[in-house]
């Protein structure tokens, strides 16, 4: 997953203006979702594919709150593994209020420009 955030930092650096950053527990929360939702998913289908890229956006969001809220990049990434083990059987029996926070943070997602 590293070398995940590694290209996605490259490509980010490109990218066009940011939204302000949401709060660190709202960003950890919604990339937990997001990756315990596209954990095992085969990435075929477009739904799939917009998934991941919402899982991305959404890690470098909680990435860049925790250092915005001055917590050590190792800690950052053990939350986001907690908040993901945490969201996975969440999502796996359809709680109704993950599934409208998934919603939630899907829509929360500034459109992507698709590479060229």
């Amino acid at each position: 997953m590293t070398g995940i955030f590694a290209l996605a930092a490259l490509l980010a650096g490109a990218a066009a203006p940011h939204p302000p950053l949401p709060p660190y527990p709202k960003a950890l929360r919604c990339a937990g979702l997001l990756v315990a939702a596209v954990k095992g998913s085969d990435l075929v289908s477009p739904e799939a594919r917009v998934r991941f890229d919402a899982a991305i956006f959404w890690s470098f969001a909680a990435a860049d709150a925790g250092r915005a809220a001055k917590r050590p990049a190792a800690q950052v990434e053990r939350d986001q593994r907690d908040a993901a083990a945490a969201a996975a059987p969440q999502l796996a029996a359809k709680e109704k209020t993950a599934l409208a926070e998934l919603d939630s943070c899907m829509k929360a997602v500034p459109p992507l420009k698709p590479r060229k």
